[in-house]
Protein backbone atom coordinates (compact mmCIF):
# COMPACT_ATOMS: atom_id res chain seq x y z
CA UNK A 1 0.00 0.00 0.00
CA UNK A 2 2.74 2.60 1.25
CA UNK A 3 4.32 2.18 -2.53
CA UNK A 4 1.07 2.25 -4.42
CA UNK A 5 0.82 5.49 -2.51
CA UNK A 6 4.12 6.79 -3.16
CA UNK A 7 3.55 6.01 -7.08
CA UNK A 8 0.14 7.98 -6.93
CA UNK A 9 1.31 10.83 -4.99
CA UNK A 10 4.55 11.59 -7.45
CA UNK A 11 3.64 14.89 -8.63
CA UNK A 12 4.41 16.32 -12.05
CA UNK A 13 5.26 20.39 -11.96
CA UNK A 14 6.16 22.41 -14.99
CA UNK A 15 7.98 25.62 -14.59
CA UNK A 16 4.91 27.85 -15.63
CA UNK A 17 2.51 26.19 -12.89
CA UNK A 18 0.93 28.24 -10.40
CA UNK A 19 2.10 27.01 -6.07
CA UNK A 20 -0.02 26.22 -4.04
CA UNK A 21 -1.25 25.97 0.17
CA UNK A 22 -3.10 23.39 1.67
CA UNK A 23 -4.79 24.28 5.06
CA UNK A 24 -7.98 22.74 7.07
CA UNK A 25 -10.56 25.41 8.01
CA UNK A 26 -12.57 22.87 9.99
CA UNK A 27 -14.72 19.74 9.97
CA UNK A 28 -17.95 19.13 8.97
CA UNK A 29 -20.96 17.73 10.60
CA UNK A 30 -21.27 14.17 11.20
CA UNK A 31 -24.68 14.29 9.11
CA UNK A 32 -22.92 15.54 6.19
CA UNK A 33 -21.32 12.21 5.47
CA UNK A 34 -20.82 11.71 1.99
CA UNK A 35 -20.34 14.67 0.26
CA UNK A 36 -19.95 14.47 -3.65
CA UNK A 37 -19.60 18.03 -4.68
CA UNK A 38 -19.02 21.04 -3.79
CA UNK A 39 -19.52 24.90 -4.54
CA UNK A 40 -18.52 28.47 -3.56
CA UNK A 41 -21.83 30.32 -3.97
CA UNK A 42 -22.82 34.05 -3.10
CA UNK A 43 -22.36 34.04 1.27
CA UNK A 44 -21.13 30.77 1.50
CA UNK A 45 -20.26 27.18 0.60
CA UNK A 46 -23.16 25.06 -0.75
CA UNK A 47 -22.69 20.70 -0.69
CA UNK A 48 -24.91 17.78 -1.41
CA UNK A 49 -24.74 13.90 -0.26
CA UNK A 50 -24.21 11.59 -2.40
CA UNK A 51 -26.52 8.71 -3.25
CA UNK A 52 -28.85 8.04 -0.31
CA UNK A 53 -30.28 11.39 0.81
CA UNK A 54 -33.03 13.25 0.39
CA UNK A 55 -32.69 16.10 -2.71
CA UNK A 56 -31.22 18.27 -0.21
CA UNK A 57 -28.23 20.99 -0.65
CA UNK A 58 -26.45 21.92 1.96
CA UNK A 59 -25.24 25.46 3.38
CA UNK A 60 -21.70 25.62 4.82
CA UNK A 61 -19.82 28.34 5.90
CA UNK A 62 -15.97 28.11 4.98
CA UNK A 63 -14.69 27.08 8.10
CA UNK A 64 -17.14 23.68 7.51
CA UNK A 65 -19.98 24.97 10.08
CA UNK A 66 -24.17 23.73 8.58
CA UNK A 67 -25.50 26.97 7.92
CA UNK A 68 -28.85 25.52 6.00
CA UNK A 69 -30.31 22.62 4.66
CA UNK A 70 -32.67 23.36 1.59
CA UNK A 71 -34.89 20.69 0.42
CA UNK A 72 -35.40 20.92 -3.10
CA UNK A 73 -39.11 20.73 -4.27
CA UNK A 74 -40.73 18.55 -6.66
CA UNK A 75 -37.07 16.27 -7.33
CA UNK A 76 -35.74 13.13 -6.50
CA UNK A 77 -31.68 12.45 -5.60
CA UNK A 78 -31.54 8.73 -7.34
CA UNK A 79 -28.05 9.60 -7.39
CA UNK A 80 -26.10 13.03 -7.08
CA UNK A 81 -22.79 13.17 -8.40
CA UNK A 82 -21.74 16.76 -8.70
CA UNK A 83 -22.68 20.34 -8.63
CA UNK A 84 -21.83 23.58 -10.60
CA UNK A 85 -23.06 27.37 -10.56
CA UNK A 86 -22.93 30.12 -12.94
CA UNK A 87 -22.45 33.26 -11.98
CA UNK A 88 -24.32 36.04 -14.02
CA UNK A 89 -24.25 39.96 -12.79
CA UNK A 90 -27.80 39.39 -11.92
CA UNK A 91 -27.85 36.35 -10.12
CA UNK A 92 -26.37 32.83 -9.83
CA UNK A 93 -27.88 29.30 -11.16
CA UNK A 94 -26.78 26.08 -9.22
CA UNK A 95 -27.00 22.70 -11.09
CA UNK A 96 -27.00 18.85 -10.05
CA UNK A 97 -25.80 16.06 -11.97
CA UNK A 98 -28.11 13.17 -11.07
CA UNK A 99 -25.94 11.38 -13.15
CA UNK A 100 -23.76 8.38 -11.08
CA UNK A 101 -24.48 5.44 -13.06
CA UNK A 102 -22.24 2.64 -11.26
CA UNK A 103 -23.54 0.15 -13.82
CA UNK A 104 -23.54 2.53 -16.91
CA UNK A 105 -27.06 1.25 -17.57
CA UNK A 106 -29.24 4.32 -17.44
CA UNK A 107 -30.18 5.93 -21.24
CA UNK A 108 -30.19 9.31 -19.83
CA UNK A 109 -30.10 11.00 -16.82
CA UNK A 110 -30.79 14.10 -15.33
CA UNK A 111 -29.21 17.84 -14.49
CA UNK A 112 -31.48 20.12 -12.24
CA UNK A 113 -30.65 23.89 -12.32
CA UNK A 114 -32.26 26.94 -10.33
CA UNK A 115 -31.16 30.01 -9.28
CA UNK A 116 -29.19 29.98 -5.99
CA UNK A 117 -31.11 30.62 -3.39
CA UNK A 118 -30.72 34.29 -1.09
CA UNK A 119 -32.10 32.75 2.09
CA UNK A 120 -32.08 29.65 4.08
CA UNK A 121 -35.58 28.55 3.20
CA UNK A 122 -36.95 25.92 0.68
CA UNK A 123 -40.03 28.09 -0.24
CA UNK A 124 -40.00 29.88 -3.61
CA UNK A 125 -36.84 27.77 -5.30
CA UNK A 126 -38.34 26.89 -8.51
CA UNK A 127 -35.83 23.49 -9.80
CA UNK A 128 -36.25 23.07 -13.76
CA UNK A 129 -34.26 19.82 -15.21
CA UNK A 130 -33.33 18.59 -18.47
CA UNK A 131 -31.94 15.01 -19.53
CA UNK A 132 -28.78 13.92 -21.04
CA UNK A 133 -27.36 11.10 -22.91
CA UNK A 134 -23.67 10.40 -23.97
CA UNK A 135 -24.46 10.09 -27.70
CA UNK A 136 -22.47 6.97 -29.56
CA UNK A 137 -20.87 5.87 -26.41
CA UNK A 138 -23.74 5.38 -24.85
CA UNK A 139 -23.93 5.02 -21.12
CA UNK A 140 -21.31 6.06 -18.83
CA UNK A 141 -20.79 6.92 -14.83
CA UNK A 142 -19.93 10.24 -14.08
CA UNK A 143 -19.02 12.64 -10.96
CA UNK A 144 -17.73 16.02 -12.48
CA UNK A 145 -19.58 18.42 -13.85
CA UNK A 146 -19.10 22.22 -14.39
CA UNK A 147 -20.33 25.46 -15.92
CA UNK A 148 -18.05 26.97 -18.58
CA UNK A 149 -18.49 30.90 -17.44
CA UNK A 150 -18.03 32.33 -20.87
CA UNK A 151 -20.41 30.26 -22.79
CA UNK A 152 -22.88 28.66 -20.31
CA UNK A 153 -21.54 25.66 -21.69
CA UNK A 154 -21.46 22.33 -19.60
CA UNK A 155 -19.40 19.78 -18.94
CA UNK A 156 -19.10 16.57 -17.99
CA UNK A 157 -16.21 14.56 -17.68
CA UNK A 158 -17.02 10.87 -16.96
CA UNK A 159 -15.49 8.38 -14.41
CA UNK A 160 -13.25 6.58 -16.38
CA UNK A 161 -14.86 2.53 -16.00
CA UNK A 162 -14.05 1.52 -19.47
CA UNK A 163 -10.85 3.01 -19.27
CA UNK A 164 -11.36 6.18 -21.15
CA UNK A 165 -12.91 9.19 -19.65
CA UNK A 166 -14.49 11.57 -22.20
CA UNK A 167 -15.22 15.43 -21.84
CA UNK A 168 -18.45 15.59 -22.52
CA UNK A 169 -19.96 19.02 -23.92
CA UNK A 170 -23.79 20.81 -24.22
CA UNK A 171 -23.66 24.17 -25.18
CA UNK A 172 -26.11 26.80 -23.87
CA UNK A 173 -28.34 27.49 -23.82
CA UNK A 174 -30.03 24.93 -21.28
CA UNK A 175 -33.99 24.89 -21.71
CA UNK A 176 -36.44 23.27 -18.98
CA UNK A 177 -37.79 19.96 -20.45
CA UNK A 178 -34.80 19.23 -23.35
CA UNK A 179 -33.04 16.44 -24.11
CA UNK A 180 -29.82 16.61 -25.58
CA UNK A 181 -26.96 14.12 -26.52
CA UNK A 182 -23.71 15.29 -25.61
CA UNK A 183 -20.88 15.62 -27.75
CA UNK A 184 -16.98 14.31 -27.21
CA UNK A 185 -14.20 17.27 -26.41
CA UNK A 186 -11.93 15.00 -25.34
CA UNK A 187 -11.03 11.26 -24.24
CA UNK A 188 -8.20 10.29 -22.35
CA UNK A 189 -7.22 6.65 -21.33
CA UNK A 190 -7.09 6.05 -17.13
CA UNK A 191 -4.64 2.94 -16.00
CA UNK A 192 -6.86 0.63 -15.05
CA UNK A 193 -6.12 -1.43 -11.42
CA UNK A 194 -8.74 -2.04 -8.94
CA UNK A 195 -12.61 -2.56 -8.08
CA UNK A 196 -11.85 0.99 -6.51
CA UNK A 197 -9.66 2.54 -8.91
CA UNK A 198 -7.86 5.67 -7.66
CA UNK A 199 -7.47 7.17 -11.02
CA UNK A 200 -10.91 7.27 -11.32
CA UNK A 201 -12.65 10.66 -12.16
CA UNK A 202 -14.65 12.36 -9.29
CA UNK A 203 -14.89 15.75 -9.69
CA UNK A 204 -14.73 18.98 -11.94
CA UNK A 205 -14.98 22.82 -12.03
CA UNK A 206 -14.24 25.88 -13.70
CA UNK A 207 -13.17 28.97 -12.30
CA UNK A 208 -14.98 32.43 -12.45
CA UNK A 209 -12.99 33.40 -15.01
CA UNK A 210 -13.38 30.56 -17.38
CA UNK A 211 -9.25 30.55 -17.82
CA UNK A 212 -8.76 27.72 -15.38
CA UNK A 213 -10.36 24.54 -15.06
CA UNK A 214 -9.57 21.95 -12.07
CA UNK A 215 -10.55 18.23 -11.78
CA UNK A 216 -9.62 15.26 -9.60
CA UNK A 217 -9.63 11.42 -9.03
CA UNK A 218 -9.22 9.73 -5.21
CA UNK A 219 -5.39 11.09 -4.84
CA UNK A 220 -4.52 13.69 -7.59
CA UNK A 221 -5.93 17.29 -8.58
CA UNK A 222 -4.97 18.87 -11.76
CA UNK A 223 -5.04 22.41 -13.11
CA UNK A 224 -5.11 23.07 -16.63
CA UNK A 225 -4.70 26.32 -18.25
CA UNK A 226 -7.45 27.42 -21.47
CA UNK A 227 -5.84 29.76 -24.10
CA UNK A 228 -8.79 32.52 -25.34
CA UNK A 229 -9.41 30.78 -28.61
CA UNK A 230 -9.39 26.87 -27.24
CA UNK A 231 -12.21 24.87 -26.34
CA UNK A 232 -11.54 23.17 -22.87
CA UNK A 233 -11.01 19.76 -25.12
CA UNK A 234 -8.27 21.60 -27.17
CA UNK A 235 -6.54 22.34 -23.79
CA UNK A 236 -6.60 19.15 -21.87
CA UNK A 237 -4.66 17.88 -24.71
CA UNK A 238 -1.66 19.32 -24.13
CA UNK A 239 0.10 17.04 -21.07
CA UNK A 240 2.17 20.25 -20.15
CA UNK A 241 -1.03 22.07 -19.40
CA UNK A 242 -1.72 19.50 -16.58
CA UNK A 243 -0.03 21.32 -13.73
CA UNK A 244 -0.23 18.85 -10.52
CA UNK A 245 -2.63 20.09 -7.58
CA UNK A 246 -1.60 18.48 -4.13
CA UNK A 247 -4.76 17.02 -3.08
CA UNK A 248 -4.53 16.18 0.75
CA UNK A 249 -5.02 12.53 1.14
CA UNK A 250 -8.54 11.71 1.73
CA UNK A 251 -10.79 9.07 2.87
CA UNK A 252 -12.90 9.34 -0.31
CA UNK A 253 -12.48 12.82 -2.07
CA UNK A 254 -15.15 13.00 -4.41
CA UNK A 255 -15.88 16.89 -4.40
CA UNK A 256 -13.34 19.91 -5.46
CA UNK A 257 -14.51 23.96 -6.73
CA UNK A 258 -13.18 26.92 -6.76
CA UNK A 259 -14.18 30.35 -4.70
CA UNK A 260 -16.27 33.07 -5.87
CA UNK A 261 -12.49 35.01 -6.75
CA UNK A 262 -10.95 31.84 -7.98
CA UNK A 263 -7.64 31.93 -5.62
CA UNK A 264 -8.86 29.05 -3.84
CA UNK A 265 -9.56 25.78 -4.62
CA UNK A 266 -12.14 23.62 -2.04
CA UNK A 267 -12.80 20.02 -1.45
CA UNK A 268 -14.00 17.86 1.55
CA UNK A 269 -13.93 13.75 1.87
CA UNK A 270 -16.60 11.35 2.21
CA UNK A 271 -17.07 10.07 5.97
CA UNK A 272 -18.12 11.65 8.93
CA UNK A 273 -16.67 14.95 10.71
CA UNK A 274 -14.11 15.31 7.62
CA UNK A 275 -11.92 18.10 7.25
CA UNK A 276 -12.35 21.28 4.75
CA UNK A 277 -9.67 21.47 2.86
CA UNK A 278 -8.61 24.97 1.33
CA UNK A 279 -5.93 24.90 -1.61
CA UNK A 280 -4.78 28.38 -1.93
CA UNK A 281 -3.37 29.27 -5.59
CA UNK A 282 -0.24 31.19 -4.48
CA UNK A 283 0.16 32.61 -7.97
CA UNK A 284 -1.02 32.26 -11.32
CA UNK A 285 1.15 31.71 -14.70
CA UNK A 286 0.88 34.66 -17.13
CA UNK A 287 -1.60 34.90 -19.29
Amino acid sequence: MNFLYILLSLKISYADCPKFNVSTRGNLPSSLDEISGIIEGTNHLWVHNDSGDDPNIYGVSTNGTLLSTLTLPGITAEDWEDIAIHRKPEHSVIYIGDFGDNDEEREKTQIYFFTEPATKQSKGIKVNSFTIDYGTIGPQDAEALAIDPQTGGLYILTKGRSGKSYLMHKPAPHLAGEHYSMNIQHQFDIRILLAKNPFYITAMDIDPTGRFLVYRNYFQGFLIERNGHETWGQALQNPKRHCSVPVPLQQQGESIGFSSNGKVIWTVSEGEQVPLYAIDILDSPKP
